[in-house]
């Protein structure tokens, strides 16, 4: 009734001894339980990420998708990576022709129901498929469901090995009956980037840069999916690797002895397994190509920045920190110092390159935009051809109108008529984007467009006519009328002039008696204007009136001490007015202003615009006094430096 078992480390040897163990039966254990493997939380892709799980990883997922097409369905706990490759890899079966509609259905269904995690990412994905399906019916083969079931069908990509299962380590889950079991699928060559690539013309590859290749598995991301991206990509990997093994050579050494170094090192370190085992080495054998893998992210990931694609490829972390010590320091550290300077062979993108990079990066035009802006010189017709250009690289982009309004808005002090023309441009994508926004110029830019209300007022006309008719090049060709100044049309009643001119005679022979006077002497300096004997019925001679003098002055100008730089000249009812802006912390509600104004016999508005007329040069172009916004709105406003800018020194 007693069993003896001495156990070592080495539970695969059992020796006999003297101590005693009793083993009870345990109602609760699970002949078919599989232990999950932790996958640390990532955000999945494709598919095919899990080609850069651990081989522990890969080998359960194996298990769990072989479970789940034969309706059994693991507890992940909380690994959910496993279910969103298998959910992108249903999908892939389906667009690849092996799996009908039906069944995609059906599995989507099953898979979101006992791993609701993936249901906010499978459901939309699902309802896409079924709403193209019409356009790719006729295509599809008569794949069943069925097959998928049956034990001669692999999945997409995979072959089937027969293995003992005292190797696996773990029961198999789905057929008691079965005499095989599955490993970790092997996956065929063509798979891999050396293969796909080896007959590139472009590339030009060589046996070996072949073999360097076929560590990688083809990428799904929609940056790799840019064939351009793609040869780029490939090119600056083999590059780097180039001036790896140059570099290795410089220190004695070589790039195979460092990579299996290195192994060595994650077999023992991450893996704990004994050296000269059969894990052990089977870990030495490929682990390099892991680290191969690990190394073309990084150079993705450098290729995307130089192209300014913000999305980066996600780099795991799984190592141990001992291992993850011993990769850093004799490789990673080595790629990080030559990534840099070996971006410069990459080549710029073509059109169709840099209009899919656009459409996918809804702000990366911003870049391109602000050296347009840098390499501006006062040539209104470069930059609007430069901005043009701008449009049509981001034709695809759903964010294209905020290009036009923006360059809208920096050309309004440079260039009215072509800031309208940019803002017609940017209605014109606005009305064809998802959500039209209308974004209107600033109050202080209306008042640089517009220095009378009635060009304003012409140009409101032009962009709602624009928006019902959206005529584009008639549009863009009325903009300069706004501008352009219409000189009034006087027409001359000859009959009315006529008859003033019998009316008022005898006044004017009266007049003329009168201007010819002697006329002052040329010392004097003020003008005399005799006034005219007045009409009396008094038969005696009226007595000579004196003549009356009077002193024609000009608006005087202050020439008083002035606190103001000697190119800004300003009156004294000017200058008034801004002693009572400093006086109340440069603000002053407008009725105060209209106020003064009417004191002083003269209008707000032409009081206004007088003084940031005359301020305008030194301010460069800049207005003085605004109508404030928000807290100060019915006010205007000075900015204090601006102020202080007009001050002499």
């Amino acid at each position: 009734d007693k069993i003896l078992i001495n156990r070592k480390l080495d539970e695969s040897v059992i020796d006999i001894s003297d101590k005693i163990y009793k083993i009870e039966k345990t109602d609760n254990l699970d002949p078919d339980y599989i232990k999950v493997i932790a996958w640390k939380h990532k955000d999945i892709e494709s598919h095919e990420e899990i080609h850069y799980a651990s081989n522990e990883q890969r080998e359960f997922y194996w298990l769990f998708r072989k479970g789940f097409l034969s309706d059994e369905y693991y507890d992940l706990e909380g690994n959910n990576n496993y279910a969103f490759v298998l959910m992108f890899e249903l999908f892939n079966d389906y667009k690849e022709n092996r799996l009908l509609l039906p069944d995609l259905n059906e599995y989507i269904n099953e898979l979101t129901i006992h791993y609701p995690k993936t249901t906010p990412y499978a459901r939309p994905l699902l309802l896409k498929t079924i709403t193209n399906y019409g356009n790719t019916t006729s295509k599809r083969n008569t794949t069943s469901k069925r097959i998928i079931k049956e034990e001669n069908y692999y999945p997409p990509l995979l072959k089937k090995i027969p293995q003992d299962n005292s190797n696996l380590g773990r029961k198999n889950s789905t057929s008691a009956s079965s005499n095989q079991d599955y490993s970790y699928p092997q996956y065929n060559d063509y798979l891999k980037l050396g293969s796909k690539y080896k007959s590139s013309l472009e590339l030009k590859l060589n046996a070996e840069d072949v073999i360097l290749l076929d560590n990688i598995y083809i990428p799904n991301n929609n940056f790799f999916n840019i064939e351009f991206c793609a040869i780029e990509i490939i090119k600056f990997y083999l590059k780097v690797f180039e001036k790896l093994d140059r570099q290795y050579i410089q220190e004695g050494t070589t790039r195979e002895e460092i990579f299996k170094k290195v192994a060595s090192t994650i077999a023992k370190v991450q893996y704990e397994y004994k050296e000269d085992s059969y894990n052990y080495k089977s870990a030495i054998k490929e682990t390099p190509s892991k680290l191969c893998q690990t190394i073309f992210r990084y150079c993705e990931n450098a290729v995307r920045e130089h192209y300014e694609h913000k999305r980066k490829v996600s780099i795991d972390g799984y190592l141990k920190e001992k291992a993850q010590l011993a990769f850093e320091e004799h490789i990673l550290s080595r790629v990080m110092l030559i990534l840099p300077g070996a971006v410069s062979a990459l080549k710029s993108p073509d059109e169709a390159t840099e209009i899919e990079l656009n459409t996918q990066n809804k702000t990366r035009w911003k870049s391109r935009f602000n050296t347009i802006k840098k390499e501006w010189k006062d040539n209104p017709k470069e930059f609007e051809k430069a901005i043009l250009h701008l449009g049509k690289l981001n034709k695809n982009n759903t964010s294209i109108e905020n290009i036009f309004f923006d360059a809208a808005k920096f050309m309004v002090k440079k260039d009215n008529t072509l800031a309208l023309k940019l803002y017609v441009h940017y209605v014109f994508y606005d009305l064809k984007s998802p959500m039209v926004n209308s974004k209107p110029f600033t109050k202080t830019a209306l008042k640089q467009l517009f220095k009378k209300e009635s060009q304003q007022q012409k140009f409101d006309v032009i962009i709602q006519a624009f928006i019902k008719n959206k005529d584009l090049e008639n549009t863009l060709a009325a903009i300069p009328s706004i501008y352009v100044v219409e000189r009034k049309r006087i027409t001359l009643n000859k009959a009315l002039i006529k008859e003033v001119n019998e009316k008022y005679t005898g006044t004017v022979e009266l007049l003329n008696e009168y201007l010819q006077d002697d006329e002052p002497k040329e010392e004097e300096s003020i003008t005399e204007i005799t006034a005219p004997l007045p009409i009396t019925t008094d038969k005696k001679q009226p007595k000579e009136i004196k003549n009356k003098v009077i002193e024609i002055k000009p608006i005087p100008v202050s020439n008083n001490f002035s606190i103001f730089k000697n190119e800004i000249e300003l009156d004294a009812i000017q200058q008034q007015l801004l002693e009572l802006f400093v006086k109340n912390d440069f603000s002053l509600p407008i009725d105060e202003v209209e106020q003064f104004a009417k004191e002083q016999g003269t209008l707000k508005n032409y009081l206004i615009e007088s003084i940031n007329n005359n301020c305008e040069a030194t301010l460069e172009d800049e207005f003085l006094i605004e109508e404030g916004e928000g807290d100060e709105e019915g006010k205007y406003i000075i900015y204090e430096e601006y102020y202080q800018t007009l001050l002499a020194e």
